[in-house]
């Protein structure tokens, strides 16, 4: 065997349990004996073809490197088991999932031309959902060809994801391909990761996807440090789900890179992205809480928008009292090389943003465009820095927050003649 705990070995070779006989059934059959033996199921270097999978608790799974996992890329085989991930769990403990080896989500048999989901009954709905699964651990593993979200962790604790790779073209071949997407989790470290990914990058939220009405508890103690992300569409981001409040998030050591397969220079959004659109967002849109937020040392090689800050409410859930807050927010010690547009701090009028400190900031603004419209979204258009106007400022473009600033330099590199700053 090649694996052990110890002196223990507790390892089942999936090729020697299933007889080389490999089906959705049998290796779910290996998955749930190994878990109920407490040993490790080692997925051997091959490609195998499967629908969704269910880990339950006690779950090792290993891939070893050649080893992929890889949605079958046919609608029919998916009509047992429709718009599920490729590896499901709910309502475990005790998971990992780790290795060298691909987990396939098979993105390009499931969308259209434009890049966006086939209106079919039966295709995937991405690659790792987890829902109420506490002390996960998914390390080492490369992920890529989503037709969703690609991993997505809801209401989970105790989460460690490290060293994870994932590979999903830029947006406008395929939308919807969120990177890592947590939705009310808490306790959870994410570190060491390499994102390339058309959709959000890093995504925080809190909403009950299956009752979006309902009271939710409080998100909180996440931690995302020294990982790259290359997004065409935001990087790191807090919302826009935010039915129930966010609290003490820390992102540190944060390279936001240019996608590979995207162009140079700047968008025409959304259907030509080309660099990040927000290098940080942090957003309070549906009465949420979210406060005590730091983000630091971050490097941008190509963003749109640097920062964008947004509080307001859309009543998505029907909630009759605004109690929104987006408070005590840091970003600090970040270096943008190529910003596009300006970075944008705005509540919506009768609101206010409280607590924002900006320290040791240096951007360099290439926006050539200058025809001022400083208007904010209507309730039909999406909170994203492209729905909003062009300002006549190149720096920060801010109203209604009280701002700190420290040390921060912005360049006019386009020379449009604009002050660095707007702020009331």
């Amino acid at each position: 065997m090649r694996l052990s705990r110890g002196e223990r070995l507790d390892v089942i070779n999936l090729l020697d349990y299933t007889a080389g006989v490999l089906t959705t059934d049998l290796i779910q059959a290996a998955i749930n004996h190994a878990a109920g033996m407490g040993e490790t199921l080692e997925i051997p270097a091959g490609s195998y073809e499967v629908t969704s999978l269910s880990l339950p608790t006690g779950c090792d799974l290993y891939l070893e490197a050649g080893a992929e996992l890889r949605a079958i890329p046919r609608e029919e085989a998916w009509i047992v088991c429709p718009r599920m991930s490729l590896l499901h769990a709910e309502n475990a403990t005790n998971i990992k999932i780790w290795g060298k080896g691909t987990l396939n989500g098979s993105g390009w048999a499931f969308v259209d031309e434009l890049g966006c989901r086939k209106n079919l009954p039966n295709i995937p709905g991405g690659v790792i959902a987890f829902r109420n699964v506490g002390n996960l651990e998914i390390s080492g593993i490369k992920i890529t060809e989503t037709v969703g979200w690609t991993l997505h962790l809801d209401d989970c604790d105790q989460v460690l994801i490290d060293g994870v790779i994932i590979r999903n073209p830029t947006y406008n071949t395929r939308k919807n391909s969120d990177g890592i997407d947590l939705n009310g989790c808490r306790e959870v470290e994410i570190k060491n990761c390499d994102i390339e990914t058309g959709d959000d990058g890093i995504c925080l939220k809190n909403f009950d996807p299956k009752n979006p009405t309902a009271p939710r508890r409080e998100m909180r103690n996440i931690h995302v440090h020294h990982c790259r992300v290359a997004s065409t569409c935001n990087a790191t981001k807090i919302g826009t789900e935010t039915g129930g409040d966010v609290k003490n998030i820390l992102f540190e050591d944060i390279l936001v890179d240019l996608h590979p397969l995207a162009k140079q220079g700047p968008g025409k959004p959304p259907h030509d992205m080309c660099s990040a659109l927000s290098a940080i967002a942090a957003e309070s849109n549906d009465c949420a809480h979210v406060e005590n937020i730091t983000f630091r040392r971050y490097r941008v090689v190509s963003v749109e928008s640097p920062v964008f800050l947004f509080l307001q409410n859309r009543n998505r859930y029907g909630l009759e009292d605004f109690r929104g807050r987006l408070s005590e927010i840091t970003v600090e010690d970040m270096m943008v090389e190529k910003a596009y547009r300006n970075s944008m701090i705005l509540a919506q009028p009768g609101m206010k943003i409280t607590g924002v400190t900006l320290k040791n900031l240096s951007v360099n603004t290439l926006e050539e465009r200058y025809d001022p419209d400083p208007h904010l979204p209507t309730g039909s258009e999406y909170p994203d820095c492209y729905n909003f106007g062009r300002h006549p400022s190149h720096g920060i473009y801010a109203r209604g927050a009280e701002i700190t600033l420290e040390n921060c330099s912005f360049r006019d590199g386009a020379e449009t003649g604009r002050p660095a700053l707007d702020i009331q």
